[in-house]
């Protein structure tokens, strides 16, 4: 497989925006390797990848999915199926992958085909010529960009109030979210880190900045790159509304055909709007300030 053809399909995003289902509806293309709950198991074992045969092959096809999707099966919990798999990305780029903005961080040409390497290998042992995954948080555009110059990125938005108060709520969250969770060099000016001190305990303010953050660097990154045409926003809300065409419009960005094992999943799973209609999600005087730090920050 040449390196040249990978043209990997990499789903951006802040934390609870969507991700996961929109993810998990790209990523059952029959024509993309993923990055796997294996090779978060394995991370080392490039032989892991084989695994996919067992589960989609050309006799059956059993699509795993994550639990926060919706009700799943006994059988759910060994599939094969798309992971964020940090312990891997941490592995292979030797670097706190899921906490780190990189924004600073520049390869050489021979680290960058080190690490583009380790990713071939995974699309070479499932045996297909391109790659997808997704990513949560910082979205990494420039450093990513150094590896995969011909990456597609699918950027997801979710509105800030609701995207905000699932982060808070979520279990993984609970034990970082009165100080900044994902940091960066010198991504946070002197003025928001003191910001985040003087309102420790009021987590969502903190939370509405780090969505801000995130939201800012996407852009920033993809501007100073200038791929533009090498990323598409897909707006939760739109999706929900009209799923099928949202990833229709995903599937022509990224130069893939419409795919039976998308139509089957996307048949097999309810999808509905997490987006819960609330009077106000925290208080009415609290919702703004949230609203305005997301969209403008302090």
């Amino acid at each position: 497989m040449k390196s040249e053809n990978l043209k990997p399909v990499i789903l951006i995003g802040f934390g609870r925006s969507g991700t996961s289902i929109i993810a998990d509806i790209v990523l059952s293309h029959s024509k993309l390797a993923v990055i796997s709950n294996y090779t978060e198991k394995y991370p080392k074992n490039k032989y892991a990848n084989v695994i996919r045969l067992l589960y989609r092959n050309k006799l059956y096809n059993i699509q795993g999915q994550k639990k926060q999707i919706n009700k799943t099966s006994l059988i759910n919990k060994f599939a094969f199926k798309n992971s964020e798999a940090y312990r891997f990305h941490n592995f292979v780029n030797n670097i706190d992958f899921g906490k780190k903005f990189l924004n600073d961080v520049s390869l050489s040409n021979t680290e960058a085909a080190r690490i583009r390497e380790k990713y071939i290998q995974i699309a070479k042992y499932q045996f297909k010529e391109r790659l997808g995954f997704k990513i949560t948080g910082p979205s990494k555009i420039k450093y990513l960009n150094q590896i995969f110059p011909d990456a597609y990125f699918v950027y997801i938005q979710r509105e800030p109030l609701p995207n905000i108060r699932s982060l808070l709520k979520v279990g993984f969250y609970q034990d970082r979210k009165h100080d900044l969770w994902w940091e960066g060099n010198q991504v946070y000016s002197k003025k928001e880190l003191e910001f985040v001190k003087l309102n420790k305990d009021k987590p969502e303010l903190i939370a509405a900045l780090q969505y801000y953050k995130v939201h800012e660097m996407h852009q920033l990154e993809m501007q100073e790159l200038g791929i533009e045409n090498r990323v598409i926003t897909v707006k939760y809300e739109d999706f929900i509304k009209l799923p099928e065409e949202q990833i229709d419009r995903i599937l022509t960005f990224a130069n893939l055909e419409k795919d039976k094992s998308i139509k089957k999943f996307m048949s097999n799973n309810e999808i509905f709007n997490r987006n819960k209609k609330e009077d106000y999600y925290f208080s009415q005087e609290r919702d703004k300030k949230v609203t305005q730090i997301a969209k403008n920050g302090v």
